[in-house]
């Protein structure tokens, strides 16, 4: 289930990537064309990029969440399941032994 998480993640990073590059192109004609400055452009994208970044991180907490509630709905044990059987598992080993 994770591999496909990280697929999708891939994914959107690589859209991502492809539209900071339109970005920059159409900042760099605006630019040409004298209707922003250099620093201007430099600003727009920074916040641009930061923007990004903080919707990544909120789509990547969803993706998680989403997730997690597919898989409490499906019958498959937990880490913390796996670890009381095996809690389980050595206590009732410990007492066949004696």
């Amino acid at each position: 289930m994770s591999e496909i998480l990280d697929k999708v993640i891939k994914a959107s990073l690589g859209a991502a990537s492809l539209s900071v590059e339109k970005v920059k192109e159409a900042l760099e004609k605006l630019e040409k064309r004298g209707e922003i400055t250099r620093e201007q452009s430099k600003s727009l994208l920074a916040e641009l990029i930061s923007r990004g970044e903080k919707e990544e991180k909120k789509l990547q907490a969803k993706f998680s969440e989403a997730i997690k509630k597919a898989l409490e709905k499906m019958p498959v044990a937990t880490k913390a399941d796996l670890r009381k059987l095996e809690k389980r598992l050595a206590e009732l080993e410990k007492k066949i032994s004696k």
